[in-house]
């Protein structure tokens, strides 16, 4: 069994944006959680990271999905945001747009 690995926010900012997809219609949020898993999955294996059948699966990104919506909305929806979620919302609404 691989033991999973933190977060970066490379992978952080690809969740954050299939989630904005999700929010403004363009997918559903079973897309949005499927496309992460499958990019997330295709960037570690070009960094000759194991992938295993559980390494960023649906279910996991599902979890974080919960995790980034709370950093989105600044409340705790079902998971509280991770640190680096927060730091990457923040990024998104005060620098993005300068």
């Amino acid at each position: 069994m691989t033991i999973q690995k933190q977060w970066n926010k490379y992978e952080a900012v690809i969740l954050f944006d299939n989630y904005l997809k999700y929010l403004n219609g363009n997918i559903t949020r079973k897309e949005a959680i499927e496309i992460t898993s499958i990019e997330l999955r295709n960037m570690a294996m070009c960094q000759g990271i194991e992938v295993d059948e559980i390494y960023r699966n649906v279910n996991g990104i599902t979890f974080q999905m919960h995790s980034m919506e709370s950093a989105y909305r600044g409340y705790t929806i079902m998971k509280p945001a991770s640190k680096l979620f927060r730091e990457i919302v923040n990024i998104y609404e005060n620098e993005f747009f300068e």
